[in-house]
């Protein structure tokens, strides 16, 4: 599943500290945007067809991050950044990104971001500043065969059985 949010991304700020009377209290400063991204979001899901899986459900979740081009540039200088020739630092640290979209994604696009065990963000520039958040379920393995394949052998012992096959081809000229 891939969503795309219109807009410049957002990184996750920390909590602040207020007043109120005589008391200090705690205040989130993007609780607005926080509020605004989930009620995207959940329209979203609806367009898509999509529901929240199990909690045992596990996902893979690629940030695409687009950030607006420096406007004090030339042409050419901004050609090559669509490109992606230059480096230019952007002070959104992916960490932080990721934190932000990851917890409004909480029941939502899943019931806790715990569930989400890979993770893979990118940063560029783009004429059209947005985030693509992609969404891969670790399903249950449907077919059983497999399965039982996986729970006998280890990835080595698959790979060792490979080299040895691609051994046998070779000395059999195949």
């Amino acid at each position: 599943m891939i969503i795309e949010i219109p807009g410049t991304p957002i990184s996750k700020a920390r909590h602040r500290l207020g007043r109120r009377g005589n008391q200090t209290c705690m205040y989130d400063p993007q609780n607005a945007d926080k509020q605004r991204l989930k009620v995207y979001l959940k329209s979203q899901m609806k367009k898509l067809g999509q529901f929240l899986r199990s909690t045992s459900t596990t996902y893979t979740i690629k940030f695409q991050f687009y950030f607006p081009i420096p406007g004090s540039i030339s042409k050419k200088e901004k050609n090559h950044y669509l490109w992606g020739h230059r480096n230019y630092l952007i002070a959104n640290d992916n960490d932080n990104m990721e934190k932000f979209y990851c917890d409004v994604g909480n029941k939502i696009l899943y019931y806790d971001d715990k569930q989400i065990t890979r993770l893979q963000s990118i940063k560029a520039f783009s004429t059209k500043p947005r985030t693509v958040i992609e969404l891969i379920p670790h399903d249950e393995l449907k077919d059983k065969r497999l399965e039982e394949i996986m729970g006998i052998y280890s990835p080595l012992d698959i790979e060792d059985l490979i080299t040895k096959c691609e051994t046998i081809k070779n000395f059999y000229n195949m």
